[in-house]
C-alpha cells in the first residue's frame, strides 16, 4: 500500500489547524499562543474561544486574519486562576487544547 494511494487530503478535508499553547500560564499576565493553518485553513479566518472548564461559560474570543504562510502568533488578556479551553476553528476544521492559568 502506498501513502498517496489514499487520498488522505480528501479524507482530512484538506484543511488543518495545529496549536501550541504552553500548559501553565502566568496568572496576570498574557495568554500565548501561536497557530498554523495548512490546507484551505489558510485562506481563512480563525476564530479563537476560550471556555473556563469549571462554569463551562466562554471567557474570551478573538479573530485572527487570514495569513498567507498560515502561522499566527497571539495573545489574550490575562485570566483568572482556573483551567480553560482553548479552541481555534477555521474551514470546517478545529483544534483544542487547555492550559491552566495559576
Amino acid at each position: 500500500l502506498q501513502p498517496d494511494a489514499m487520498g488522505w487530503d480528501a479524507f482530512r478535508g484538506g484543511a488543518e489547524l495545529s496549536l501550541q499553547v504552553d500548559d501553565t500560564q502566568r496568572r496576570g499576565g498574557p495568554v500565548a499562543f501561536a497557530v498554523r493553518a495548512s490546507g484551505a485553513a489558510v485562506a481563512s479566518a480563525l476564530a479563537v474561544s476560550v471556555i473556563d472548564v469549571a462554569s463551562a461559560r466562554e471567557v474570551a474570543q478573538q479573530r485572527l486574519a487570514a495569513r498567507e504562510d498560515g502561522t499566527h502568533a497571539a495573545s489574550l488578556a490575562p485570566l483568572p486562576a482556573g483551567v480553560y479551553r482553548l479552541q481555534v476553528s477555521g474551514s470546517g476544521t478545529s483544534v483544542v487544547d487547555s492550559f491552566v492559568v495559576a
